[in-house]
């Protein structure tokens, strides 16, 4: 019976079969092989189970390691460049400083690793599980995203390079996510190119700004007023007053800070729930409810006829936002 058809049993027996050029390892099991500074360039590891393989500086380019099991592997500075890894799991593997350019890691399980530093430049990620992975430092121009699990993990590294990435489909993103990265230039951006509705976005930064005491004082300083047609002056020139006179403003001349106001010369500011303008669109507003009058139908209030102007049309409230 040929040996290269019985499978390694250690790391040693596999470098020296590597050695004499056998290349096909398919399936193999072994338990912390220490590999590393090996040279397994174009070596299949289909299916195989590597469990806490030793693979720093070790020389993987072009190898086949789909569906290959690295889960809590070291693989500092390792070069798989061009390496087919669909399906590999390499769950809390590290991969710092590790080179995974152009490779395939489609449907790869990716949850925990640590990709600082890591050459990430043009691999397929989509499908992914980037769970809790680690991309401080890393280089990710031109990745393929989709499908991905982006949950609890800080996203400002794929925010920074937004221009390059490809989005083949939406992804799942908590809110431990945007939280981690709240500060990230072009968050909504992305949130907003992986599935995400826009007002989604909007609402999701105010309630992850909240966790913050800063950014919950900085919420309050938004102040919603509603107000008539005849105050629509007034409304315009508070708006564009400077945060510390507005509320001057709302006191009429003759009366100062501190005065006793009649009631008469008050503005009232009424707080208001935030409501996002897009909301609402395209929503028809309801019709006035029929009532019945002696067994026929009829609507409360006379018809206004097209073209009369609406004479409740001044008194009807408006929303004022102030931003302070």
């Amino acid at each position: 019976m040929d040996k290269r058809q019985v499978p390694p049993q250690s790391a040693s027996e596999l470098l020296f079969r590597y050695s004499i050029g056998d290349r096909n390892y398919d399936g193999i099991i072994l338990n912390s092989p220490d590999l590393r500074r090996a040279n397994l360039e174009g070596v299949r590891l289909v299916g195989a189970a590597l469990y806490s393989a030793r693979l720093d500086y070790a020389i993987l380019r072009e190898s086949d390691l789909q569906n290959t099991v690295l889960n809590d592997a070291t693989m500092l500075n390792a070069d798989l460049e061009g390496a087919n890894l669909v399906c590999v799991r390499l769950s809390e593997a590290r991969l710092m400083r590790a080179n995974l350019a152009h490779t395939d890691l489609s449907s790869a399980d990716l949850s925990n690793a640590s990709l600082e530093e890591a050459n990430l430049e043009g691999a397929d990620l989509s499908g992914a599980d980037l769970s809790g992975a680690w991309f401080d430092g890393a280089k990710l121009s031109g990745l393929r995203l989709g499908w991905n699990n982006l949950s609890g993990l800080d996203i400002s590294p794929l925010c920074e390079v937004m221009s390059t990435l490809q989005f083949a489909g939406p992804s799942t993103i908590d809110y431990a996510t945007i939280v981690m990265s709240l500060r990230a230039p072009r968050l909504k951006e992305f949130l907003v190119r992986t599935g995400m509705p826009e007002v989604f976005a909007d609402y999701m930064f105010d309630c992850a700004r909240s966790l913050d005491p800063a950014g919950a004082f900085k919420l309050l300083q938004s102040t919603f007023i509603s107000y008539g047609g005849p105050d629509t002056d007034f409304a315009q020139r508070l708006n564009d007053a400077p945060a510390e006179r507005r509320h001057h403003l709302l006191l009429r001349e003759g009366c100062h800070p501190g005065q006793e106001t009649p009631p008469d010369h008050a503005r009232w500011c009424q707080p208001a729930r935030p409501r996002h303008p897009r909301l609402f669109e395209g929503v028809p507003r309801p019709s006035r409810r029929p009532e019945r009058d002696h067994g026929n139908l009829a609507t409360r209030g006379p018809r206004r006829r097209e073209g009369v102007p609406d004479p409740d049309h001044a008194r009807r409230p408006r929303l004022l936002v102030l931003e302070a």
